[in-house]
Formats: C-alpha cells, sequence, structure tokens
C-alpha cells in the first residue's frame, strides 16, 4: 500500500484518498451497486488498500456483498420482511433456509419451499 503524509492512499489510477474518504466509498458501494466495485477513473479500487482501516463487521459487510452482487441469477428469502441474499438460484428443486429468519425458500422457483402435496411450478419433471 502506498500512502503520503496524513494517511493518504494512492490509488490506481494515480488519484490520492484520505483513509475516510475511501471507506465511505465502499461502504457506498454496499448500499448502491451500481457504485460496486468502488473505483475511481474507470478503475477498480482493490479491496486491499482499505482493508487495514476497515472495522471487521464492515469488512465482512462489503466481502458479503461483493459475494451477492457477482452472482448473476440471485436467490433471496422468500419472506418478504426478511429478503435476505441466499446464495445462486439453482436449476433443482430444494430449499435452503434462511440463516436470518429460519424461512425455507425454495432455490428453483423462489418462492416459498412447497410440500410433496405442492410442487415447485417450475419444476417440469414434477409436472410430467
Amino acid at each position: 500500500m502506498e500512502t503520503i503524509a496524513g494517511d493518504a492512499i494512492k490509488i490506481p489510477c494515480g488519484h490520492f484518498y484520505d483513509d475516510g474518504c475511501l471507506l465511505d466509498l465502499f461502504q457506498s458501494a454496499t448500499t448502491d451497486e451500481s457504485l460496486f466495485p468502488p473505483r475511481c477513473c474507470k478503475q477498480e479500487i482493490p479491496l486491499s488498500l482499505i482493508k487495514a482501516f476497515m472495522e471487521t463487521t464492515a469488512l465482512m459487510h462489503y466481502q458479503e456483498k461483493a459475494r451477492e452482487f457477482s452472482t448473476p441469477i440471485r436467490l433471496y428469502c422468500s419472506s418478504k420482511a426478511c429478503s435476505r441474499f441466499l446464495g445462486p438460484r439453482r436449476d433443482v428443486v430444494s430449499s435452503i433456509s434462511c440463516p436470518d429468519c429460519g424461512e425455507a425458500t425454495c432455490a428453483r422457483c423462489s418462492n416459498a419451499a412447497h410440500s410433496n402435496s405442492h410442487p415447485c411450478p417450475d419444476d417440469d419433471a414434477a409436472k410430467e
């Protein structure tokens, strides 16, 4: 990490940010996907430049959002009150329990998990 007086950090495009502004930029990138990944002059700013300044919870939140934003077809908890990211959607019918609220979600159609008497509407094999 290249720094200058006052803890300014040089980023890949050659500009300098103080650690507080860079932390704000990384925080904003977790709440607005259009800002992810953090960048300046269209060049991505590596997490390694700011990681040492991040609190553990902020770092974990950023890494979780990085996983979510890099997943093309996403699965979220079917509970509207929760909606936590659960990982990628799948082509097979299976249920995933949300670690936050415990709601079971169908990994194929993203609705509440199905019982045997009500198969997944997206499962062609079950329809036959």
